[in-house]
Formats: C-alpha cells, sequence, structure tokens
C-alpha cells in the first residue's frame, strides 16, 4: 500500500560566518537519463561544461530524457534537506488471534494467507522509497564548496516471504518488499551558474532497461546582484 506522494524541505544553519550565511543561492539539480552505456560514451569524449552540454544536446535530439529535476533557495552557510517519494507500507507481525500453539484435534483446512485463521497483521513498517538530497553549500573567494549527498531508495519488484509454523497445516506467512539503496557523498568546487555532474547511478525507474544511466547535475547561482 502507497501513501500519496510527500514532498519535504527542511533546513539547519550550520556554524559559518554571518557574512557568508548572508548570500541567497539557488540550488538546482538536474538528472539526465540514457540508456545503457551512452552517458559513459558522453563522459569519456567530453570534459565538464562540454559534457553537460552534450548531454543537454542529447535531450534535445531525443537521445536522451529529463527524468528530475528540482530547484530550492538555499543561504550560503545553511544545511538544507530536501526529499520526494513516497512511503511503502508493509506487514511487521502477525497477531495470533487467540490461536492455541496446541494442535487441534482435526487438522485444519489449509489457510489462505491473510485469512483470519492465520491470525491479523498487528504490526506494520514504513519505509520511504523516492530519493532524498542533503546540500551544504558555502560561497567563499568567488566560488561555491559544495557538499552534497544524494540517495536514491527503489522498491523492489522481488519481495521476502518469511514462515513460521504455528502447529501443522497453520503457517504464519508474511510477505515483505525489498528495496535497493544508492547513496553517494561527495565535495565539489564549482563557479557561479557552472553545471557539474556529481555522480551517475541506475536509473529508478520501474520499466528502465538494464545499464539505464541517470547523470545527476547539480547547479549554484547567486541571486544577490551585489556579487554580479
Amino acid at each position: 500500500m502507497r501513501l500519496s506522494s510527500i514532498f519535504c524541505l527542511v533546513a539547519a544553519m550550520l556554524p559559518w560566518s554571518v557574512s557568508q550565511a548572508a548570500d541567497q543561492l539557488m540550488m538546482t539539480v538536474r538528472g539526465i537519463e540514457f540508456p545503457g552505456g551512452e552517458a559513459q560514451k558522453l563522459m569519456a569524449a567530453t570534459r565538464d561544461d562540454d559534457c553537460y552540454e552534450a548531454m543537454a544536446k542529447a535531450v534535445d535530439d531525443g537521445k536522451a530524457v529529463d527524468l528530475e529535476s528540482f530547484a530550492m533557495q538555499v543561504r550560503s552557510g545553511q544545511r538544507a534537506l530536501a526529499g520526494s517519494g513516497h512511503e511503502v507500507i508493509y506487514p511487521g507481525e502477525r497477531d495470533l488471534g487467540g490461536l492455541s500453539p496446541i494442535p487441534p484435534a482435526k487438522p485444519p483446512k489449509p489457510p489462505i494467507p491473510g485469512d483470519i485463521l492465520t491470525g491479523r497483521f498487528d504490526v506494520f513498517e514504513t519505509r520511504k522509497a523516492g530519493i532524498s538530497y542533503d546540500f551544504s553549500p558555502v560561497y567563499s573567494d568567488h566560488v561555491f564548496h559544495l557538499r552534497t549527498v544524494m540517495e536514491f531508495t527503489v522498491q523492489e519488484p522481488d519481495r521476502i516471504i518469511l514462515k513460521h509454523q504455528l502447529f501443522e497445516g497453520m503457517p504464519q506467512v508474511i510477505s515483505q518488499p525489498t528495496f535497493r539503496v544508492t547513496r553517494f557523498n561527495t565535495e565539489l568546487t564549482l563557479g557561479d551558474g557552472q553545471w557539474i555532474m556529481a555522480g551517475l547511478v541506475d536509473s529508478w525507474r520501474k520499466d528502465a532497461p538494464p545499464g539505464t544511466k541517470v547523470a545527476m547535475w547539480v547547479t549554484v547561482e547567486s541571486i544577490d546582484e551585489s556579487k554580479r
């Protein structure tokens, strides 16, 4: 079961200087999806800004697609947390519903998973599936020093089946989802308005063919006119 899509945005001050923390910045993220091997070819053939231009052109030419687009304002020296996705709810334990562990006189009929004979679910777990960002930009000497953490959590089609035997013919069955998590933590230095690739990750799109990659690009722009 899934809840509706959620979006959260939290910011917490870090102990930087007051003069640095006064600068308003615009953070922008762009995720460009490529079929197997194409992103790596562009990375090998180009560098830095040329690579971004080449990937952006691939989108214009229909050879790649924009899979993620995100922007937020933050102050220099401030930590900004953001995320989007949904929560997956799944059963964690069953309530045996008063069933005795002593075998019955007559063997019961095979239970149906979720049927009252197997007991009801009384403990549920939740897990967020989606993307989370953790940015800490600092403006200093006309460049940005950006600490970037991105985490991608994808619900896999495979499930874990947990079973234990109450007594013969009365198994307790719990089906739980599995998740794939990709996380990277990096520190970057970039100019005002410069695009830089923070990482290359497997696509989180459910129907993406194996080998499909997403190039995660970030840029920071000062919106303090005194620096322009």
